[in-house]
C-alpha cells in the first residue's frame, strides 16, 4: 500500500512540476529558448526596404519604429506574434515592414512595435498585459498627431488588437491575422504537440500562468461577448493553418461580427506570402474603408 501511496505521490509531484514547467516557459520565452535553442531570425529593420524611420519609445522599456508617410492621413500600429527571440519587431514571420512600406505609398504613418514581454518590461500573459501594450501605443500615436490610428496584428499580436479594441482604446479599425480566440486552450495544444502527451495532462498551465503572469491568458471568446467592439474588424486566416486552427476565426467571427478573409493553402501567417496582391488590395480597401477622412480648413486643399 505504502508502494502504491509513493508511486502515485511521485506522480502527482511530476504532473504539478511538468505543469508548473510549461506555464513557467510560456510566461518567460527567452527562458524557452535558452532551454531548448531557438534559431536566430533574420533580422531586419525599415531602412532594408528604403523606409526612413525612428526608433521610439512608447512607454517604459517598450521601444518601437516610426515610419512617417508625407502628408500622412492616419496610423497604423503593427503587432508581432509570440517570439522566443529579443527584438521581436526585428525578426517576426509576420510581413510588418512590407505592410510598413505599403501604408507608406498609400500616406499612412506605421508605428512597428515591441509587446513588452519582448523587452523585459513584463512577461508574457496570454492576452491582457499584451494588449495593455497595443492600448499604450495606440494613445502614443493619437498624442503625436491626432490622426486615426487602426490596429494590425498577427497570431498573439492579432489576439491582443482584438483585445485592446474590446477593452475601449479609441481606434478606427482593427486587423487580425492568424488570431486565436483562446490563449489558455491555444497554449495547452501546443504543448501537448510538442510532447506528444494528451492535452488535459497540461490543464493546470493557464492557472499557472495566472499567478505567474497575472491577469493570464485571455478566452477572446468571453471577453467580447462582454466588451464588443465597436468599430470595424477584418479576420484574415490561412485555410491550412497548422498552429491555430481555422475554428478560431470562426469563433472570433460570430465574437465580432468582422469580416473575414480564409485564404486557400496558406499556413500561420502565411496569407500575405501566398496571395500578396489580394492581401494588400484588402488592406487598402480597410483602411481606406475605416479610417474616417482628414478634417481639411477651409481655402486648403487635401491630399488629390
Amino acid at each position: 500500500m505504502r508502494a502504491i501511496v509513493a508511486a502515485v505521490g511521485v506522480l502527482v509531484t511530476a504532473w504539478l512540476a511538468l505543469n508548473f514547467g510549461v506555464a513557467l516557459i510560456a510566461v518567460q520565452p527567452s527562458l524557452q529558448a535558452s532551454m531548448f535553442g531557438a534559431a536566430e531570425p533574420a533580422r531586419r529593420a525599415p531602412s532594408d526596404l528604403g523606409l526612413s524611420f525612428e526608433t521610439v519609445s512608447y512607454g517604459s522599456n517598450r521601444d518601437a519604429w516610426w515610419v512617417p508617410a508625407k502628408d500622412s492621413r492616419g496610423v497604423v500600429v503593427l503587432v508581432h506574434g509570440y517570439n522566443t527571440f529579443s527584438d521581436p519587431k526585428s525578426g517576426d514571420a509576420g510581413p510588418l515592414l512590407e505592410l510598413a512600406a505599403a501604408f507608406h505609398g498609400w500616406g499612412y504613418d506605421s508605428l512597428i512595435i515591441n509587446l513588452g514581454y519582448g523587452t523585459g518590461a513584463h512577461p508574457y500573459s496570454g492576452g491582457q498585459l499584451e494588449a495593455d501594450d497595443v492600448s499604450a501605443a495606440a494613445r502614443w500615436c493619437r498624442d503625436k498627431g491626432g490622426k486615426p490610428v487602426s490596429l494590425w496584428g498577427f497570431s498573439a499580436g492579432g489576439a491582443a488588437v482584438l483585445l485592446a479594441a474590446a477593452t475601449g482604446v479609441p481606434v478606427s479599425g482593427v486587423v487580425a491575422d492568424s488570431a486565436f480566440a483562446d490563449a489558455g486552450k491555444i497554449i495547452v495544444e501546443q504543448a501537448a504537440r510538442m510532447t506528444h502527451l494528451p492535452a488535459p495532462t497540461f490543464a493546470l498551465v493557464p492557472p499557472l500562468m495566472k499567478v505567474l503572469a497575472w491577469p493570464g491568458p485571455v478566452n477572446l471568446e468571453t471577453e467580447l461577448a462582454k466588451h464588443p467592439i465597436e468599430v470595424p474588424v477584418l479576420l484574415i486566416h490561412g485555410a491550412e493553418d497548422r498552429a491555430v486552427e481555422l475554428s478560431n476565426l470562426r469563433i472570433l467571427q460570430r465574437a465580432t461580427g468582422a469580416t473575414d478573409w480564409v485564404v486557400p493553402g496558406a499556413d500561420h501567417i502565411q496569407s500575405y506570402k501566398m496571395e500578396t496582391t489580394a492581401y494588400l488590395n484588402r488592406a487598402r480597401a480597410f483602411l481606406e474603408s475605416s479610417m474616417p477622412p482628414l478634417q481639411v480648413p477651409a481655402g486648403v486643399s487635401g491630399r488629390p
